[in-house]
């Protein structure tokens, strides 16, 4: 935090210097910050050779990937820093991005979870442009390894100028008195012209402010939970197996009596049957007699 506090304050001093040696004492009262809103918001002025430089309307922006070694700490300073630079925190998104998940038989009735997964944050950020290298000296701070760094320019000059010529020009034109016949023209004419207004604030903000897409990861991370066992806590043991097998032995041996005791009927007959067989070869051998 030292060091983040220790930048911001070199930076300041640095703007508040160069500002006291391009310009007057008044102009030293505002500060760098108010000179590049000032420059944001003025419009650029054409000359022979072409668009003045120092007015042209360029946006900034910049996209990193970097390594950390605490997303969270990170993501949270990087936020804190933006506010305290006077900028704005557009996006933030934490998440632990899970690479896979492996289970272990620990014991009898719990097993071993096995987790690896890659903390992530994603942030995008708009930054007062005089603060942008200061900003990126915090990130490059927080970083072990940098994967890409990526910062460009996009140059709005000739949009911003074309949008303020259609507009002055458009103006003269609607001076003349409505009618019944031209009212729709120029309604429409008042809408392109509001419409050109916006896209020229627009460039201002986009000029003004640096836009930064910050996408922060750490080394992999395991974590180990112990979970119970679900099939071999519903799995009986051989005492319970041994017991139900005996149950089962013995309603198999009553269902055996119960279907005996429903085939008494032809049990009698075939009792009755057998006698009476057995008498009738008892008999027949002494009638040959």
């Amino acid at each position: 935090m030292k060091t983040i506090k220790v930048l911001l304050a070199l930076t300041i001093a640095g703007s508040c210097l160069a500002s006291c040696r391009r310009a007057p004492s008044m102009e030293n009262e505002t500060g760098a910050q108010s000179e590049v809103a000032a420059n944001a918001t003025s419009e650029p002025s054409v000359t022979s050779d072409g668009i003045n430089n120092d007015e042209r309307k360029m946006a900034k922006k910049a996209d990193v990937r970097s390594r950390v070694k605490d997303v969270l700490a990170a993501t949270t300073q990087l936020e804190r820093v933006t506010k305290e630079v006077g900028g704005i925190v557009m996006n933030s998104k934490l998440e632990n991005r899970e690479e896979g998940t492996y289970t272990q038989a620990f014991t009898n009735d719990s097993l071993k979870e096995i987790q690896t997964y890659v903390p992530t944050s994603t942030l995008t950020l708009k930054v007062p442009v005089q603060y942008l290298d200061t900003f990126m000296n915090v990130l490059v701070a927080q970083s072990e390894f940098i994967n890409s760094r990526n910062l460009s320019l996009e140059d709005f000059t000739l949009q911003y100028v074309g949008n303020k010529l259609k507009q002055d020009a458009s103006k003269a034109n609607n001076l003349a008195p409505k009618n019944v016949d031209n009212v729709d023209y120029i309604d429409a004419k008042t809408e392109q012209n509001i419409n050109r207004k916006l896209e020229n604030l627009s460039i201002n903000d986009q000029v003004r402010y640096a836009t930064l897409t910050v996408d922060l990861y750490q080394p992999k991370k395991v974590t180990i939970t112990l979970i119970p066992n679900i099939d071999n806590m519903v799995k009986p043991h051989f005492g319970d197996q041994l017991k139900g097998a005996m149950q089962n032995g013995w309603w198999l041996i009553k269902q055996l009596l119960i279907g005996i005791a429903n085939l008494w009927v032809f049990i009698l007959i075939g009792g009755v049957v057998l006698v009476v067989v057995r008498k009738y070869r008892t008999v027949k051998p002494a009638v040959k007699s």
